[in-house]
């Protein structure tokens, strides 16, 4: 994946996070192909989709984000 080669170490950070499915999946398949993930990070986290806890339960990490939010 653009350049990534077998036991590279990858920080994942994406823009936002609602369900953390797609957050997730990139991560599963990273690491199936020998990639290494150090950590799962956003800039925004809308916590009412409960991606946070998705993404623990698919990938072992905790979800670092810089902002949190709840929609009402």
């Amino acid at each position: 994946l653009y350049g990534l080669k077998y036991s590279d170490k990858v920080l994942l950070i994406e823009d936002e996070v609602t369900s953390g499915k797609g957050l997730s999946g990139l991560a599963l398949r990273l690491h199936r192909s020998g990639i290494q993930i150090v950590g799962i990070a956003c800039y925004l986290e809308t916590i009412n989709f409960s991606g946070r806890e998705y993404i623990k339960q698919k990938t072992g990490f905790d979800l670092v984000s810089l902002i949190r939010v709840e929609l009402s």
